[in-house]
């Protein structure tokens, strides 16, 4: 066995063939640095299917610490907390791959300082092809870790089960019986040592280590006794000639009570004057944990791990001890493993431990004694709803409170049930990441985040990486120098849907909303037996959608259109501190700096590919509602309901929105000659409106009579090329005179010059949601799938066109004649698009997530307060009084004769939507509206429509 300085990352690598599965156990956790830095190197090597198994405490403080926007994030990995007797110790990343695997059990937590800074000890193995030498310790390790998979949940455990379908040799080593003393080479051997199954470490060391005459005994670690008991046992046990203590002054736990007047053979050390290379050591704090026994012989023994030399941590007295893991290792052939790991104190260095003044912060060896009435120790979404397991047995009615983040307000919902399961219908606009206990709307328990099981599905490695993954890896690393125009060419725009065997429904109009509310019993309980039953996938093609290129593409660009994925660099700070780990061996992290690199500036390819998602967007729904153009008749019942593939790509061209109002390229040109002549006639004008050729003046040293253009240099070759069909080429006076660059806007706020349009937002969003909200209306809804969790997250996505849509209305200039088509497209959005009732709550979860957009974006319109506060004081009071009168029997009220409307009123009708009545015309009337352009008749935005009904609809 070799020793060397190394981050143990390092050791995964980047090979992404070689691991597929990780099964990593931790006491603490910080939740920003495993998703800034470890889950990317993981990811990286293609390693999917992520378990994570940490102290249950310590999993609770680390949520209550963690930043809301990484607990919001739909996260690729799951975490299980596991209980104790004492705490949850060991600290192993066992990596899994098909024929091999690697094995890493140390002292380090999955923290910053765990992984980066602090001196730590691991050992780590591998194993390929079952080479038999190794296989025994990761039988083993498995094995061990197998004592803790009944306190995964269902759906975890299936999550292990991949394993063991994937990678055979696992199950085989599972079944090798578990050895000591397993032989390496010819020098070293091996054994697991572990508080489990009624032997602790200490009983297991007494009966591994039965050599004579030990000279001496070294302990190093951070944590000890405050009376030393434990050194005191282990000097008692083994007696040696010399016992070494190796302490952490600043940070540690002393044993300033240890009797040395008994034990006089008992030395200390500071471990920053343990070493000859001061260097090494200087800045780090130690939080290895070893123990070194040299014998006489030359024989000697190195136990590292995760056990601090207490009582709990060895488990040195009765039967308290913590979950803990340790490798020991033997050797023979009189070397020295210190002298390996360059650990030499000084014996005039040494100190009177009993001097020492203990840190006042460090709190002692006590078990975190927090108690709560109940708590909610599971929480998982899935397709039947938010699915819940308490610590206790409910026996009265309880309140719990489901939140998107920390900072948001709780949704409350009341229960009335017996038992410890309960399956909730949750309101999916809410993206809950949090839930809690509630008493008097204050929180009365811990939070617990909620574990997107629908999401974890597409972790199964036997899904296999779509081929646009390497590209979204890319992004999810650096989303700022990544490549849009790679990733759109993988959207997927046939439009027609493959499924077959969808149910034949639609959703009508007139039921378009789930009706919720916290007074109604939106939950189901459940016992055990159906709790671990509920987890289920039953249609294989409609599940593969879920997690299909597109799909994948647009969550992704919807996630960095919110600000939840950004180009992080965890810089840790010198003046980090180790924080207290108690007997029970409690430990923290100090905070951590992040540095977010800057925007770079894209290119014009990545331009084209952006305009040319909307234009297909934009054509899509425009085709849609051609019919209309072309008859006039909105009174023929046509069922052709949206698909979820429609509204992904819609999704996609909104958060583009977002993500590029406002940002800059750089964009080449270059600028042609021609010579004057009549043959540049009629057809040259359409060679020139086809590649953007721009008149400009004649350059200095060129005749003014002759023409020059300039034009972006990736239309230069085409443009030549159909000069060339023409037989026009010999017109050239110079094939290219200059080239130079500028900086220019992806997407312009979209106005008027000249009275040609300029494609910017303005235009681009409202030709392409009034389209898409008259065909949603005129085609009957959105398709209904058999598979239901397809509907399910067709409901969320429908929810973000909602939420996007609504910010991009609000961020823009709006002239005062356009403000009755800014309210008739909200209209729209709120009545077909939003599917749930709108409470207070609701409302307050909209404003943050607007808000949360305004900070994010690039251009921060003025407009944008202006425009949402008449949103909500104004527009939305009204709608929702009129949606009251509109499903009651009041409905009469809101309907008047036709020739009695008023020019300017809004109207509404079913099969298009909200609309501005303008007049009458014999049977028909005329309407204004964005999408209903028919320039030929009546002008933008105005159009002709047949209406043979006496009545019309009104909007307050």
């Amino acid at each position: 066995m070799t020793f060397e300085r190394q981050n143990i990352l390092e050791l995964i690598g980047k090979d992404q063939s070689r691991y597929q599965h990780a099964i990593i156990t931790s006491y603490s956790f910080d939740f920003t640095f495993f998703e800034t830095k470890v889950s990317n190197i993981l990811r990286q090597a293609n390693i999917s299917n992520i378990n994570l198994l940490i102290d249950r405490t310590q999993l609770e403080k680390s949520i209550e610490q963690a930043p809301s926007e990484i607990l919001e994030r739909v996260r690729n990995y799951s975490i299980s907390p596991i209980d104790s007797n004492g705490v949850f110790h060991p600290k192993i990343m066992l990596l899994i791959g098909k024929k091999e695997g690697l094995l890493v059990l140390g002292s380090g937590n999955i923290t910053s300082s765990g992984i980066n800074t602090n001196d730590e000890i691991w050992a780590a193995f591998h194993i390929k092809d079952l080479e038999i030498n190794h296989a025994p310790i990761f039988s083993a390790a498995w094995n061990y870790l197998k004592t803790y998979f009944e306190q995964l949940s269902k759906f975890n455990r299936k999550k292990i089960d991949w394993i063991l379908a994937q990678a055979s040799w696992i199950s085989e080593i599972g079944n090798f019986t578990d050895e000591k003393n397993i032989q390496l080479d010819s020098e070293e051997e091996i054994s697991l040592l572990t508080n489990k199954n009624g032997s602790s470490i200490f009983e297991q060391l007494k009966s591994e280590i039965s050599e004579p005459n030990l000279e001496k005994l070294t302990i190093i670690c951070p944590f000890y006794d405050k009376d030393g008991y434990t050194i005191q046992k282990l000097n008692q046990e083994f007696k040696p000639r010399t016992l070494d203590c190796i302490v952490e002054l600043e940070f540690g736990l002393l044993p300033t009570e240890f009797n040395s007047s008994v034990n006089p053979n008992v030395n200390f050390y500071s471990w920053i004057n343990s070493s000859s290379n001061d260097d090494a050591i200087k800045f780090n704090r130690l939080h290895a944990k070893i123990l070194h026994f040299k014998f006489k012989s030359g024989i000697e023994y190195l136990l590292l791990g995760s056990a601090n030399s207490t009582r709990q941590g060895l488990g040195t007295e009765g039967s308290f001890k913590n979950d803990e893991a340790s490798i020991l290792i033997k050797r023979s052939g009189n070397r020295d493993y210190l002298r390996d790991l360059d650990i030499k104190p000084n014996p005039e260095n040494s100190i009177l431990i009993q001097n020492e003044k203990q840190k006042e912060w460090i709190q002692g060896d006590v078990k975190d004694s927090k108690s709560f009435e109940n708590k909610i120790i599971s929480a998982e979404l899935d397709t039947s709803g938010l699915v819940l397991e308490f610590k206790k047995p409910n026996n009265k009615p309880i309140t719990i409170g489901v939140s998107q983040n920390k900072s948001s307000s709780p949704y409350f919902i009341e229960l009335n049930f017996e038992g410890r399961f309960i399956t909730i219908s949750i309101i999916e606009s809410l993206r809950p990441s949090l839930v809690a206990i509630y008493k008097d709307k204050e929180k009365v328990s811990p939070y617990f985040t909620i574990q997107n099981n629908i999401a974890l599905e597409k972790t199964n490695p036997l899904i296999g990486k779509s081929k646009s993954s390497a590209i979204i890896d890319l992004f999810l690393l650096n989303p700022e120098s990544a490549n849009y125009a790679e990733l759109l060419k993988f959207l997927d725009y046939s439009w027609i849907d493959e499924f077959e065997d969808s149910i034949k429904k639609t959703i009508s109009n007139s039921s378009i909303r789930d009706i919720t509310s916290t007074k109604e019993s939106n939950y189901r309980e459940i016992n055990e037996a159906q709790f671990n039953e509920l987890r289920s996938f039953n249609d294989v093609k409609q599940e593969a959608s879920l997690y299909d290129d597109t799909s994948a593409i647009t969550e992704l660009i919807n996630q960095i259109s919110k600000g939840l994925i950004q180009s992080n660099e965890v810089v840790e700070s010198n003046e980090q501190k180790l924080s207290l780990e108690n007997d029970s061996d409690q430990e923290g992290d100090s905070e951590e700096e992040i540095n977010l690199s800057q925007a770079n500036i894209g290119n014009s390819k990545e331009f084209d590919a952006i305009h040319r998602h909307f234009k297909k967007v934009r054509e899509r729904f425009s085709q849609r509602i051609s019919i209309i153009f072309k008859t006039g008749d909105i009174t023929e019942s046509i069922e052709d309901p949206i698909t979820r593939k429609e509204i992904l790509n819609l999704g996609a061209a909104l958060s583009l929105m977002i993500i590029f109002h406002g940002k800059k390229y750089n964009e080449e040109y270059t600028v042609l000659g021609l010579q004057n002549s009549k043959e540049l006639d009629h057809e040259f004008g359409e060679i020139r409106s086809r590649n953007s050729a721009t008149p400009i003046d004649t350059p200095n040293g060129y005749n003014r009579g002759e023409l020059f253009y300039e034009m972006k240099k990736n239309s230069f070759q085409n443009f030549l090329k159909e000069l060339e069909k023409l037989s026009l080429e010999r017109l050239i006076i110079k094939e290219s005179i200059s080239t130079f660059s500028s900086e220019e806007n992806y997407l312009s706020n979209g106005l008027f010059v000249d009275g040609e349009k300029i494609y910017g937002l303005k235009n681009y969003l409202t030709e392409i949601l009034s389209p898409f909200l008259i065909s949603y209306a005129f085609y009957k809804g959105e398709k209904i799938y058999s598979f239901d969790p397809v509907n399910h997250r067709i409901k969320k996505e429908k929810e973000d066109v909602f939420i996007k849509a609504s910010f991009l209305i609000f961020n823009i200039d709006w002239k005062e004649s356009e403000l009755k088509n800014r309210n008739l497209l909200l209209l729209d959005l709120i009545h077909f698009i939003y599917p749930n009732k709108i409470t207070n709550e609701i409302i307050d979860g909209f404003i943050k997530e607007w808000n949360s957009f305004y900070k994010n974006a690039s251009i921060k319109n003025r407009a944008f307060h202006m425009n949402k506060e008449d949103f909500l004081i104004n527009l939305l009071p009204k709608y929702q009084s009129w949606q009251t009168t509109y499903e009651s029997n009041l409905k009469d009220s809101i309907i008047e004769e036709k020739s009695l409307i008023q020019p300017g009123t809004i109207i509404f009708n079913s099969k298009i939507g909200f609309s501005t009545f303008l007049k009458l015309a014999s049977s028909n009337i005329i309407i204004e509206k964005f999408g209903l352009n028919d320039e030929t008749q009546f002008g933008d935005e105005l159009f002709k429509i047949k209406y043979p009904q006496t009545r019309v609809i009104t909007f307050i």
